[in-house]
């Protein structure tokens, strides 16, 4: 499934660094929105994360989003506090320092589609990659609500499985992520000779350079294909997500700061290296 950063959503800057995650995290909680949300062309994807976190913030007074990774009807993973940090979500401190928050951004009476389930798998896994234990439970689980419904709430008890129709359709709840099979990889084209503005805004034009530098198809979308081929290109299991692994991989080469969380600076320093390499 794809990852959307932070920069790449329009993140606003925390108010502060908020609280460290538990050295030994159980698991994940799995969320709903709560009301019903509808369904959207995914263009607007990014603006209703947008909205949460400036609800997150400015009613709520938290110091960012509340969730670790909140994911949309269409798949998308969207980086929120991301991993290392507890999140605000699940109702008590001791839970939101036990336990990742991974939203699926829908409500009551909406639709949970496939896409949607396996990209809240998706965030469970770069969790678990990132140290996070093997429980999988529902918000309602840590704290008296009906969150996150009872579609979700199942999936999450079942050990939010892959759906069939995926390519990791059937993995064990506490099996790591399948590595894909390989496609063929097409012919890279001649270098494009316009430079990418070095701006750390990681958009089309620099995803594109990024595909044309890993050897795969140039659509601007950075899937776990893409993913893969970046990831065999630095070194890194190609599981076809850019976790924490991944962007430490690429910070190293690229002679940004590894810490793993990819942002402005480190968008600045891919962008200067593709426009040398």
């Amino acid at each position: 499934m794809p990852f959307v950063s932070r920069a790449e959503w329009g993140a606003r800057k925390p108010k502060s660094a908020g609280n460290s995650i538990s050295s030994r995290p159980k698991g994940v909680a799995v969320h709903y929105e709560g009301p019903k949300m509808g369904s959207r062309d995914h263009s607007k994807c990014a603006a209703l994360v947008r909205s949460i976190q400036d609800f997150h913030m400015d009613t709520r007074g938290w110091a960012d989003i509340a969730y670790s990774y909140p994911v949309c009807e269409h798949g998308y993973v969207y980086e929120g506090r991301g991993v290392g940090k507890g999140s605000a979500a699940n109702g008590t401190t001791a839970a939101n320092l036990a336990y990742y928050a991974v939203c699926g951004l829908v409500g009551k009476g909406d639709n949970v589609t496939s896409a949607l389930t396996d990209g809240i798998r998706e965030a469970i896994d770069i969790c678990r990659r990132a140290g996070a234990g093997n429980e999988v439970v529902g918000h309602r689980d840590l704290y008296a609500t009906e969150c996150p419904g009872d579609v979700l709430y199942s999936f999450a008890k079942a050990g939010a499985p892959y759906s069939a129709t995926t390519s990791t359709g059937g993995m064990s709840a506490h099996a790591p992520a399948p590595v894909p099979v390989a496609q063929p990889v097409k012919a890279a084209p001649k270098p494009a000779t316009t430079k990418l503005a070095v701006d750390g805004v990681f958009g089309t034009a620099s995803k594109k350079r990024l595909q044309q530098w890993a050897g795969v198809a140039q659509d601007g979308v950075l899937g776990r294909q893409t993913w893969a081929a970046v990831q065999r290109k630095v070194g890194v299991p190609a599981d076809g997500v850019a976790g924490p692994q991944t962007w430490k991989a690429i910070q190293r080469l690229i002679g940004s700061p590894a810490d793993g969380i990819p942002g402005r600076a480190t968008y600045k320093a891919l962008q200067s290296y593709l426009n040398n390499h």
